[in-house]
């Protein structure tokens, strides 16, 4: 892995790190009762996200690459808590473990993000769109799926163990679209002033860099 590769994921992690703090420090201690499980989906998933940026240094990419899925469940529930279960319904759903399947939390949260004025949900089905083509493709994402062996897999059928350049970028840039993501969430749930002003200037040099890579 180049330095630069290297870098980009250390800065990811430092700016997981600081959300972190940035929330211990100004996070409010409550949020609307229908929203606290819809917060935790997406503290769940800063928690791996920032294992995820911690473990490159020790180019454990296979494994980061099945926390995607993690993440990426983490993040569609938190949506579909927000944006398209009731108040009074959230307690009976999480008791019982409701939950639909992700294709069909990913529906619903696309009907709800095709209503006027649909704000934020509009925004998240836009930033997701690649990983939500085919969420039953979401499998290749563990372990043992097409993603992780494809990734390990020579052109003259020998192993490779460790992934190549072009699949570290690959997999570096869905982890910058998910902390994207996950952080906009999480300051649009807390709707915190402070919490912003810590945490904004961070994520714009985030997506900043993004889309300088893929102008460039």
């Amino acid at each position: 892995m180049t330095a630069e590769l290297l870098k980009d994921f250390e800065d990811l992690h430092t700016f997981c790190e600081l959300v972190s703090i940035a929330l211990d420090e100004d996070g409010p201690s409550q949020v609307a009762t229908n929203d606290k499980a819809a917060l935790i989906c997406l503290d769940i998933a800063l928690e791996h996200l920032k294992s995820m940026t911690q473990i490159a240094a020790k180019q454990r990419f296979a494994t980061i690459a099945a926390l995607l899925r993690v993440v990426i469940d983490a993040w569609t529930r938190h949506h579909y808590l927000h944006f398209c279960v009731q108040p009074d319904e959230v307690e009976g759903l999480l008791q019982r473990d409701l939950f639909p399947r992700v294709d069909d939390m990913v529906k619903a949260i696309e009907r709800v993000a095709e209503e006027p004025d649909s704000g934020w949900a509009e925004t998240a089905v836009e930033m997701m769109g690649a990983a939500w083509k085919d969420p039953n493709q979401l499998h290749s994402f563990t372990h043992t799926g097409t993603y992780a062996i494809l990734m390990r897999s020579g052109d003259n059928g020998e192993v490779i163990h460790q992934s190549g350049e072009e699949e570290i970028d690959a997999l570096l840039a869905q982890v910058k679209s998910l902390v994207i993501g996950v952080v906009a969430g999480i300051l649009d749930l807390y709707g915190s002033d402070t919490l912003a002003q810590k945490v904004a200037p961070g994520l714009e040099q985030v997506v900043g860099a993004e889309s300088d890579k893929d102008g460039a």
